[in-house]
């Protein structure tokens, strides 16, 4: 008996020690949860700046490549308008100059004597120097037409370069935060496996230490009914022997004490019987 006495308590310790790892065990698990919640919220937080970003970066390559057309057809529309005006090949002349000479002429047409012979040559070079005016106002004005449409254009090209270059700007800042925020939610990712990883190493770990309480459990429930048992023999024993003692009294006519009544009064009438 006092064997199972001591197995009893040294399963009871047993218990204490596992029933304290358990608490161990739930205190980490909800630490790691908390954890991973926690971190689940971040990386929720994180998509959605992400998503905010690719958004703006999306945009803006949109808003920027549309800006790269404009300023390739600017540049193509400058050079087709310098085409139009070859000044080299243009021979110009200045207008000025040419109505000097026409001027002269006229005026030596009309105040001087001459032959008809040379009234005549002198007619038909004007006429020659009225038609390269012509021409040369013409190819003045389109030249005038030119500067003025060639700076609208680089006025048009400039500031569309510093808004591509603007667009380019904020492409290049966005695609730097997404990949950031992306480099960011795969290490929570990351830490979230690892901690989920060291669940179900708990969880294991838990399942077998209720595994080991249920058998230790069944051990000192079986050493209590052992226990038990001896006990109610030995006291069934010890009963029997003071029975005996108390028939003994009874015969001899001996004097009962008060424990001996108490005795008799929980022994049936078989037990006290002299038979």
């Amino acid at each position: 008996m006092e064997t199972n006495t001591m197995n009893a308590i040294e399963s009871n310790s047993d218990l204490d020690s596992l029933f304290k790892r358990l608490n161990e065990i739930k205190e980490k698990r909800e630490k790691y949860l908390s954890y991973i919640n926690e971190n689940i919220n971040k990386i929720k937080a994180f998509r959605e700046e992400k998503a905010k970003y690719i958004k703006e970066l999306k945009e803006n390559k949109s808003k920027r490549d549309a800006l790269v057309g404009d300023i390739k057809n600017l540049i193509k529309s400058m050079k087709s308008l310098k085409n139009e005006v070859q000044f080299k090949d243009a021979g110009f002349k200045n207008p000025r100059r040419l109505k000097s000479l026409i001027d002269k002429i006229e005026w030596k047409i009309q105040t001087e004597v001459m032959s008809f012979k040379k009234e005549q040559e002198l007619t038909k070079e004007k006429k020659l120097l009225e038609a390269e005016l012509n021409k040369n106002t013409e190819f003045l004005q389109k030249y005038n037409n030119f500067k003025k449409n060639q700076d609208n254009l680089r006025n048009e090209l400039s500031q569309k370069l510093n808004a591509k270059n603007q667009y380019h700007d904020v492409v290049v800042n966005s695609a730097k935060k997404a990949e950031e925020l992306r480099n960011e939610i795969q290490k929570l990712s990351d830490e979230i496996e690892k901690k989920k990883k060291l669940l179900d190493e708990l969880r294991e770990e838990s399942d077998k230490i209720k595994e080991r309480i249920a058998v230790l459990k069944g051990e000192i429930k079986e050493k209590q009914e052992e226990d038990k048992k001896i006990k109610t023999e030995v006291n069934n024993a010890s009963f029997n022997t003071k029975l005996a003692e108390i028939k003994e009294k009874l015969k001899t006519k001996k004097k009962l004490t008060t424990e001996d009544l108490l005795v008799i009064s929980q022994a049936s009438d078989e037990d006290i019987s002299f038979n």
